[in-house]
């Protein structure tokens, strides 16, 4: 079993004006596979999908 670890910080701006209309951060994100790669490819996934959920999240409250 291997592991990788990562961490993630988007910001999404509004080009016009500067302001900031969402963040994530994501810190210590860990996943395990069978090799390096697979657990890499697992955790790059995992974090994709927090980082969409939490972005939409953010941009309808900013939006609204």
């Amino acid at each position: 079993m291997y592991f990788s670890a990562g961490r993630a910080v988007v910001r999404v701006l509004d080009c016009k004006t500067g302001v900031i209309l969402g963040s994530v951060v994501l810190e210590n994100e860990k996943e395990g596979g069978a090799t390096y790669e697979n657990a890499g490819s697992r955790l790059l996934e995992a974090m994709a999908k927090k980082v969409g959920d939490r972005i939409k999240l953010e941009l309808d409250k900013a939006l609204e």
